[in-house]
């Protein structure tokens, strides 16, 4: 009986042994795949970041150079009506400085 009951213990202790080692493993294998998501986490924020970067520094450049485009198409027109100004300037205040002296005549 006194055999039996060994046997028993020693069983019982072998399978505790192998519980033991079993959540070992689990904790493990658990500790390894949290950080191998985690650095899969880290490395698409990484890129995603990237991305982000890229197509804000796109976006700002294009619109530099809407703003350029935009500025040059201004400066051009203003350039028109200066130039169609000073053709009418003379014209206009030799025509204005007429009536002035006709009216005062």
């Amino acid at each position: 009986m006194e055999d039996i009951i060994k046997e028993i213990i020693k069983i019982d202790s072998s399978a505790l042994e192998n519980k033991k080692q079993q959540e070992n493993r689990i904790n493990e294998r658990k500790a390894y795949y949290e950080a191998q998501m985690a650095a899969y986490q880290k490395e698409r924020l990484a890129s995603a970041k990237e991305k982000a970067d890229e197509t804000y520094q796109s976006v700002i450049k294009a619109s530099e150079e809407q703003y350029k485009f935009e500025e040059e198409k201004a400066k051009k027109q203003v350039l028109l009506i200066e130039n169609k100004y000073l053709q009418v300037e003379g014209p206009l205040l030799e025509q204005v400085f007429n009536k002035l002296f006709l009216v005062e005549a």
